[in-house]
């Protein structure tokens, strides 16, 4: 099979990377100046083009908060009368990325729903801790209150399920990539489970996730565990070696209550593998 690459790009620079991502940036979003008055003319005039039928609106995020960086999109949530679904659409209005979160409010109570059994729905926040735009039925003050209200009332124990499931999955992979299986699905079974423990490290090192933006909060250990993995993993795909990947995915583990089992809190040992790294 021959291989067509429609572009090149060579060895791009992340400036080079941001200019294809963002072809259309203004100098603002560039140097990363954006003010909240100039968010709010760019979300609005992306909802007239792209939502015309929009009732309420609410923006959230770094442009909204005074935390934006250079190249920052802007975030809203547009309410219409009626949504089967949330859509989001990304689209650049004068020069700056407008990310659109559309729902109906008809899906109002699924998605307090959704956030009160599963304790994770960026929509309450945003409505409840965002600037309200645009308000052409007199809706917003109700939402705010409704959202508000179904952010106290979210279930607490919901990361610890949310952990705990994460530590089953990432037992799993390392489960598979520790046995003598042909080398791609070695690589598979380590790219899972990587994403995953990355996730649970963030989780449980006392930082916080915005759409997949991480704030962090720990000491130099810590991120030495972190630097461990990167390397761990590094080693595995160029030389095959699993023993420092595995080493330092159990002691990722380990943050939270150790590997699972089939579910249940046996202890897991890949002995044979970490024995030429200890």
């Amino acid at each position: 099979m021959v291989r067509r690459n429609d572009r090149q790009y060579g060895d791009i620079t992340p400036e080079e990377f941001l200019r294809q991502m963002y072809p259309q940036a203004n100098e603002i979003v560039r140097n990363g100046q954006l003010d909240i008055a100039t968010a709010k003319c760019a979300a609005l005039a992306a909802i007239a083009t792209y939502v015309p039928d929009a009732i309420t609106a609410f923006g959230f995020g770094s442009a909204f908060n005074n935390r934006h960086r250079p190249y920052s999109d802007v975030d809203v949530v547009v309410f219409v009368q009626e949504s089967s679904s949330m859509v989001n659409y990304c689209f650049m209005s004068e020069g700056v990325a407008v990310d659109l979160h559309v729902v109906g409010l008809d899906r109002v109570d699924n998605v307090i729903a959704r956030a009160r059994k599963e304790g994770i729905c960026s929509i309450l926040s945003a409505v409840s801790e965002g600037v309200l735009l645009l308000d052409t039925a007199d809706e917003g003050p109700l939402l705010r209150k409704r959202m508000t209200e179904a952010m106290v009332m979210q279930p607490l124990p919901t990361m610890d399920q949310e952990r705990r499931m994460l530590r089953w999955m990432i037992t799993s992979q390392l489960l598979d990539l520790s046995q003598d299986r042909p080398t791609l699905q070695v690589q598979a079974a380590a790219l899972t489970a990587y994403a995953m423990l990355i996730r649970l490290y963030y989780s449980v090192s006392g930082g916080w996730r915005d759409r997949g933006k991480w704030t962090i909060g720990f000491g130099e250990e810590r991120h030495l565990l972190l630097m461990d993995l990167v390397e761990g993993y590094a080693v595995l795909f160029s030389k095959g070696e699993k023993g420092a990947y595995l080493r330092a995915a159990l002691r990722i583990l380990d943050l939270d209550g150790g590997p699972l089992c089939l579910g249940q809190g046996n202890r897991l040992t890949f002995d044979s593998e970490l024995a030429d790294c200890r």
